[in-house]
C-alpha cells in the first residue's frame, strides 16, 4: 500500500503492504451521514469490494479506478478486507474535535 490519507480525523491503516494498491479514504459528503466514508483505489485489477470499477481511458490504461461508498460504519475502528489485505478504518466519535494531520506511509 502506498499512501494512507487522513481527512477530518478519519484514517486508514493496512496490515500488509501491496505495491499495486493505492487507497484514498475520505468522508462522504452531504446527506450520507456522519459515519459514511468513500474509499477509492488505483489498482491493476477489478476488485469485487468496490461498487465502481473502470479502467483509465487516456493514461495509465493498465490501471483501474475503483470506489465504494460505505454507510453506517461504527464509530471507532472498522476492519475491511480489500484485495486480501486487512484494512482498519477509524471513524472518530461524532463531536470530537480533530486536528488536521496527514500520515503518508510508503513501503
Amino acid at each position: 500500500m502506498r499512501v494512507f490519507s487522513i481527512l477530518t480525523g478519519v484514517f486508514c491503516l493496512c496490515s500488509s503492504a501491496s505495491p499495486d494498491l493505492d487507497l484514498r479514504v475520505s468522508k462522504a459528503l452531504g446527506a450520507h451521514g456522519y459515519n459514511s466514508l468513500r474509499i477509492s483505489a488505483i489498482d491493476h485489477t477489478v476488485n469485487d469490494f468496490f461498487t465502481y470499477n473502470a479502467h483509465f481511458q487516456h493514461r495509465w490504461t493498465d490501471h483501474t479506478l475503483s470506489s465504494v461508498l460505505l454507510t453506517e460504519l461504527a464509530e471507532g475502528s472498522n476492519q475491511l478486507n480489500i484485495s486480501n489485505q486487512l484494512v482498519t478504518v477509524n471513524v472518530p466519535k461524532q463531536g470530537t474535535g480533530v486536528v488536521f494531520s496527514l500520515y503518508l506511509g510508503v513501503n
